[in-house]
């Protein structure tokens, strides 16, 4: 059959003719899939490329990660070719062409951003000038001269490098070529023990003790009972502050190979190989994969998320990634957070695990919606029994322990680490975006905003400890609490240190940010014990190896906390090392007091509110304060309407409240009271703003009433005057 062209007369025909397809290609196509490709595509590949553990953290499939590389090409495109082939079937050549220019001058002006954010430009002005320097060049060139638009068009064969470079070049190369590790074969066990290992995310040493150095029991009374069974390691040090880097060197007792990926390809000989051809597995890894998916039972995969859903939110992950990428501080500000977490930056609906489970707590709350909408909507989700993942994984996978000597669960979720929404009874709160007074290159650069980020820390810890509280009672109920091997460590600290950073290790920081706790109860042990000559995190596969005579080929660089091998070691990190840090348990304790002295009033939770000179007067009614006058100032508490109807029951309360005052003294301290009773301390953020944390155990049920103070004077007989009144 010979291929004829359609007839003028023909439908298609009329099209075609109408809207110059061939000519709409090479003119508008071509030019939008060049700029697109250096604007969008090329960005988002080099930094996904670079950063294989967001695909790992995802569970994205090679078939999903090889969408989300071609999507990032092809998407932009695809829309704004369609945008004008649809003007062009509508008004004709002309106004398509026109439209072309346009589309090709935004694309231009996004690469003139994008450029400018990443040679460092951060202010407003200056990286607007060069998006439209770039855009106003491209466009006069492309309306001057035809040599411009022929090298435009052979651009457009760009996309198809970048996808190379991503494909075959990049880190990411290595999940889509390389294959999960095997179980090891031939490995025996001697003395068989139920495993209980948990991993804790951003959890110091010293958030734990008292200044004496003892666990404070009455904050943390579960972990006391965990230390009073096992052995605390206090001098224990990480080897990373990243979780990527971190996690694995725990799981196979080895310093992080060179460009490694938290993948069982990358870390083949861990414990989960090792232990797999004899152990039951339930593995929850919030971050890393490395154990075998045929030898690791998902305790939530009963409720799976489909791969269209794993791709969709991947890729608004990226669309909120690439805008922090290249805009503009001030334009970013609006933006959802993406250094806090590994995904999941657009909250949406939450992720449900048990439509019939007991009703428990919620996310914290979408960007841009208010408490008052927040409260409402954890008051409905908790009538309909719709628990969510939002610090719950940890306690819902430790809520069903191994109970036979060949099972093992290990549980590693973010968590404490911020976003701190939870309280210690497990009631949630507004957790306000990213953390007041952290810095984008996560520097603190407020002294109260860092003091309350700590407070926020110990109150999510103390979630933390009653789920350690729950395990334990689980496990005594059903006699296997003895006879387990039970480890609980962290990947890393977080610093709270001013005019430092909380991560990035620092000569100020470093004992905080890489001292980390570790519990490791032997089987039949039941006496408890603190050790602090040096241990490791990497020690402590090489010490279950010990403990439950395993015999195995595989090698180590930690060695066994049994061995007398101990005294040979070095506290060795990364990143920027290996390097050994110095000093020890003296440290944890310095921090410890410390920590103390930021909150002197006692050990309860009461002590963790009553900060600043005059945190000794939270919980008393302010009727049995000396009053004295003052003028009334401009106080408005934000999303006041969560205080008007407070539910109890709802597991929601609005412990952290902003504010904005006007008029109030410069000088002395600022106060709140709840219902009558000081709640805790006031600071100030800005020029108007403020905020405050309060002792949950004061709200009521239904409307409260807070009251803003001005306290000066001798903290043992201070002067007060009410400033104002907001319900």
């Amino acid at each position: 059959m010979v291929a004829t062209e359609p007839s003028p007369d023909s439908t298609l025909g009329r099209l075609r003719l109408r809207i110059g397809f061939g000519r709409l290609v090479r003119e508008s196509l071509l030019p939008i899939v060049a700029v697109s490709g250096l604007a969008i595509a090329q960005p988002l590949l080099d930094l996904f490329g670079s950063n294989a553990e967001f695909f790992v953290a995802a569970q994205l499939s090679k078939t999903e990660i090889a969408v989300f590389a071609l999507a990032a090409v092809v998407v932009v495109p695809a829309v704004l070719f369609g945008l004008v082939l649809l003007v062009a079937a509508v008004a004709g050549q002309k106004p398509a062409e026109m439209l072309t220019h346009v589309l090709v001058g935004v694309l231009a002006f996004v690469l003139g951003m994008t450029a400018a954010r990443q040679f460092g430009a951060d202010s407003t002005v200056l990286p607007l000038l060069v998006a439209l320097g770039v855009a106003g060049t491209v466009t006069f060139f492309r309306l001057r001269s035809s040599g411009f638009r022929q090298a435009i068009r052979y651009l457009s064969a760009a996309p198809v490098f970048f996808l190379a470079l991503f494909f075959f070049g990049s880190p990411t190369s290595d999940l889509l070529f390389s294959a999960e590790a095997s179980v090891a074969a031939g490995v025996t066990i001697e003395n068989p023990a139920p495993i209980v290992f948990i991993v804790a995310d951003e959890l110091p040493m010293a958030s734990l003790l008292r200044a004496d150095g003892t666990i404070n029991a009455e904050r943390f009374p579960n972990m006391a009972r965990l230390a009073s069974n096992s052995t605390l390691y206090r001098n224990t040090t990480s080897v990373s502050p990243n979780t990527p880097l971190s996690v694995p060197t725990i799981l196979d007792g080895k310093f992080p190979p060179d460009h490694g990926l938290p993948t069982s390809a990358d870390h083949p000989e861990n414990l989960f190989t090792m232990l797999g051809a004899s152990y039951d597995m339930s593995v929850t890894e919030a971050v890393t994969d490395l154990c075998p998916g045929e030898n690791c039972e998902d305790p939530f995969a009963a409720v799976p998320e489909s791969p269209s859903s794993r791709l969709s939110d991947a890729l608004s992950d990226a669309a909120v990634v690439y805008g922090h990428a290249s805009l503009p501080r001030r334009f970013r500000n609006d933006l959802p957070a993406v250094d806090q977490s590994w995904g999941d930056f657009i909250d949406t609906e939450p992720d449900v695990l048990d439509p019939g489970a007991e009703p428990t707590t919620v996310n914290p709350p979408p960007s841009g919606e208010t408490t008052r909408e927040f409260m409402a909507r954890v008051r409905e989700e908790n009538r309909a029994g719709r628990p969510t993942l939002q610090g719950e994984t940890l306690r819902q996978a430790l809520g069903t322990p191994p109970t036979g000597d060949h099972e093992l669960l290990f549980v590693h979720e973010v968590f404490p680490h911020f976003p701190w929404t939870r309280t210690p009874s497990g009631a949630v709160y507004d957790s306000r975006g990213g953390p007041p007074g952290l810095l984008e290159d996560y520097g603190w650069n407020d002294d109260f905003l860092m003091v309350q980020a700590q407070q926020r820390h110990l109150l999510q810890l103390g979630y933390l400890d009653r789920i350690v509280g729950e395990l334990i009672d689980t496990m005594t109920a059903e006699g296997t609490w003895d006879d387990a091997l039970v480890v609980l460590t962290a990947d890393h600290g977080i610093a709270f240190n001013p005019d430092d950073f909380s991560r990035a290790p620092t000569a100020t920081n470093i004992q905080e940010v890489y001292r980390v706790p570790l519990f490791i109860k032997a089987p039949d042990q039941t006496r408890g014990a603190i050790d602090d000559d040096l241990a490791r995190t990497i020690d402590i596969v090489p010490t279950i190896v010990d403990l439950l005579g395993v015999d195995t080929e595989f090698v180590f660089d930690g060695v066994s906390l049994e061995s007398d091998e101990r005294a040979d070691t070095q506290s060795i990190v990364y990143p920027n090392g290996p390097r050994e840090v110095g000093g020890g348990t003296p440290d944890v304790l310095a921090l410890a007091e410390r920590n103390q002295f930021r909150f002197p009033t006692g050990d309860d939770w009461r002590a963790v509110v009553a900060v600043g000179p005059y945190g000794g007067l939270v919980g008393t009614p302010v009727a049995d304060l000396a009053p004295a006058t003052g003028a009334p100032v401009g106080w408005t508490v934000n999303d006041d309407g969560a205080l008007a109807s407070v539910d109890l029951d709802s597991g929601a309360i609005p412990i952290l409240l902003t504010c904005s005052l006007s008029g109030a003294p410069d000088s002395g301290e600022l106060l709140v009271a709840l219902n009558g009773v000081v709640a805790g301390a006031v600071g100030r953020e800005g020029d108007e703003g403020c905020s405050f944390l309060v002792d949950e155990t004061l709200f009521v049920q239904g409307p409260n009433t807070v009251e803003l103070l001005a306290v000066d004077g001798d903290p043992l007989d201070p002067q007060v005057v009410v400033l104002a009144t907001a319900s």
